[in-house]
């Protein structure tokens, strides 16, 4: 075969060809690396201040964490399990606080603290302002042959402001007989499983302005008792 002979201006229009090829694939690759780089920066500008405000959360998290329970410590050697009241304590709603998580609908927006007794198998939700509250465990045969497990709830400065009384069905059906007018007024709620009632019963005066105020939100707690036989509680 006869070889093909290019004519000069041929031979320039291919050159030509081939240098916009060359320009066209330069552009390409330069556009291309500088998307990339575009897309890297708005990644950083967008994600970083959210990266770094977490770590700093969770740094956060961390000390208020160890603070309370280097503050806590009793409290918190107290709150194994072991012993018939406890107190819940407050890291999970702190976490919640810190992390933003948790429902709204669900979780009141005031921190609330969670009285548990497992021996008597009653429970009870307590304003913030409670968070220090000492229960007292006591006797009182109200009168009777028997004595009655009465636990009075209170601070230091009165330790009696409202009591919780768990009584046999029969010697409830024996108060109630004594005292047919007092008695429905005292009652808050039944274990049907063991046979017990619980009543609840507030104190008569207050002995500071402090006193006072907690004293105003006895009938929120109230409302909250909650006898629970099937111990569905957090352990």
């Amino acid at each position: 075969m006869d070889e093909q002979i290019l004519s000069p201006e041929k031979k320039e229009e291919i050159k030509k060809d081939h240098r916009l090829i060359q320009t066209v694939m330069i552009a390409v690759f330069v556009t291309a690396v500088f998307v990339g780089l575009l897309v890297w920066l708005l990644a950083y500008v967008i994600f970083e201040p959210i990266v770094t405000e977490q770590q700093i959360t969770i740094k956060n998290l961390e000390s208020k964490i160890n603070e309370y329970q280097e503050n806590n410590t009793d409290r918190i050697q107290e709150e194994d399990g072991s012993l018939t009241d406890l107190k819940v304590d407050e890291i999970d709603s702190m976490m919640d606080e810190m992390m933003g998580t948790g429902d709204e609908n669900e979780r009141p927006i005031e921190q609330t603290v969670q009285y548990y007794n497992r021996d008597y198998e009653f429970a009870m939700t307590f304003p913030a302002s409670w968070a220090d509250f000492e229960v007292r465990e006591s006797s009182n045969d109200y009168g009777g042959p028997v004595s009655i497990k009465t636990f009075y709830f209170g601070f230091p400065a009165q330790d009696d402001l409202f009591a919780v009384t768990v009584w046999s069905l029969e010697e409830w059906n024996k108060y109630v007989e004594l005292n047919p007018e007092r008695a429905p007024s005292m009652l808050v709620a039944r274990n049907d499983i063991w046979g017990w009632v619980y009543t609840f019963e507030q104190g008569q005066y207050t002995v500071n302005d402090e006193m006072h105020d907690r004293f105003s939100e006895i009938a929120q707690i109230r409302q909250s008792f909650k006898a629970d036989p099937g111990r569905n509680w957090p352990q």
